[in-house]
């Protein structure tokens, strides 16, 4: 016998719909929800993502999170125009910025290529992402050299495309497939390194790790 009304089994499974979010965490925060001391909060949390569902759209120029046709990364001018980073995801782009150690502009996916999900280069945005490449001073591919002179923004060609994605098959085959189809472009594609975290251990890391951070060694200073 059900011992909770529908419309909060609904909830619940409405719920861990979300990342990390399991049965009995789901069940805690739809309980919570509907607890009347907590009825006006939940109904702000409402309303917010309601807002947040019928405003936030993509940046039309990155595919960043934006509210209006260009996201805040892109409205900067002091961003380095000459690299570009390609990321799966908007986390993987806060992770990165978090870091501080690039000053270049970006460029989301929201995905891997993977066929049998039905997720394709269309829904990946590569035409944008070769269109950023074709607007970018001098890096017309040659079958487009009739075209004319096209420029980006601040008049800086792009001269390395960065392809941050993850090391899963999927991320890799994503990878080769831009490495090939960017390729006629002439700018120079590269990866982010992979090997040893900071404060890890040799013994610890599995062998790809390690052999990955073997293969991309890098000469001492001094």
């Amino acid at each position: 016998m059900d011992i909770l009304p529908p419309r909060l089994d609904k909830l619940v499974a409405s719920l861990r719909i979300l990342p990390g979010v399991g049965a009995r965490s789901a069940m805690r925060m739809a309980l919570h929800l509907v607890e009347q001391q907590h009825k006006q909060r939940a109904q702000t949390l409402a309303d917010d993502i309601r807002a947040a569902i019928e405003s936030i759209r993509l940046c039309r120029n990155c595919r960043h999170l934006a509210s209006d046709d260009l996201c805040n990364l892109c409205r900067l001018n002091e961003r380095d125009n000459s690299q570009l980073c390609v990321v799966e995801a908007p986390t993987d782009l806060l992770a990165i910025e978090s870091s501080g150690g690039y000053k270049g502009r970006y460029f989301v996916l929201h995905g891997k290529l993977s066929p049998i999900d039905g997720i394709g280069p269309e829904q990946l945005g590569f035409d944008l992402l070769e269109n950023m490449l074709a607007r970018s001073p001098g890096k017309q591919p040659a079958h487009d050299a009739q075209a004319g002179p096209t420029t980006n923004a601040a008049n800086v060609p792009i001269n390395e495309v960065i392809l941050a994605l993850g090391t899963t098959v999927e991320g890799n085959v994503t990878c080769h497939y831009l490495q090939r189809r960017l390729a006629p472009y002439g700018v120079r594609i590269t990866r982010p390194a992979q090997g040893i975290p900071a404060g890890g251990n040799i013994e610890m890391l599995d062998r790809i790790t390690l052999g990955q951070a073997l293969q991309q060694r890098v000469e001492l200073d001094g």
